[in-house]
């Protein structure tokens, strides 16, 4: 394997543990979907829409955010965000997936499939 594509699917691996460490816990999962890019929501909103308790809430949007895939303003309540870093990093595993399935499709006997639809 070229020191190259080893590179590539190194990328790969990390964007996509990543990915997992934040949409494989159930509860992560429903705060990023709760928090669509471009809105702010105060943690009452986030409990409410989730349905996480209060203190989960909290340890997991600390977690979220000492990442940096979420963001809170000073406002009084605070709201919360998520940030570009997260939106970037969605992006970037889906041109990746992209790419190397294209690469690789003809290898494993797939069919290509055309994105520009």
């Amino acid at each position: 394997m070229a020191a190259k594509e080893v590179a590539s699917n190194e990328k790969i691996c990390e964007v996509l543990k990543q990915l997992v460490y934040i949409l494989g816990n159930p509860r992560r999962e429903r705060i990023i979907k709760a928090l669509p890019t471009g809105s702010r929501k105060t943690f009452e909103m986030l409990k409410a829409e989730t349905g996480i308790s209060t203190g989960v809430l909290h340890h997991q949007l600390e977690l979220l955010k000492s990442e940096g895939y979420v963001a809170r303003n000073d406002k009084r309540p605070a709201e919360w965000s998520r940030t570009l870093v997260l939106d970037e990093l969605i992006d970037l595993a889906a041109k990746e997936l992209q790419r190397s399935y294209q690469t690789k499709s003809s290898e494993i006997g797939c069919e290509k499939v055309d994105t520009a639809v």
